[in-house]
C-alpha cells in the first residue's frame, strides 16, 4: 500500500509504485489517498 495525498497525480507517484511491484515482485500495489496531507496548512474557505 502507497498512501499519499497525490494532489495531483503525476509520473513520479506512478512510477515508484511500478518499481516498487516490480523490486518487491508484488502482485499489485494499492495507492491510498489521504484526505489531508500532514505537511500542508488546513485550506481556508475565501468567500
Amino acid at each position: 500500500m502507497l498512501g499519499g495525498t497525490f494532489d495531483p497525480v503525476h509520473h513520479g507517484h506512478l512510477r515508484s509504485a511500478v518499481e516498487l511491484k516490480e523490486i518487491l515482485a508484488l502482485d499489485r500495489v494499492h495507492m491510498i489517498p489521504a484526505h489531508m496531507p500532514p505537511h500542508r496548512g488546513r485550506r481556508v474557505s475565501l468567500r
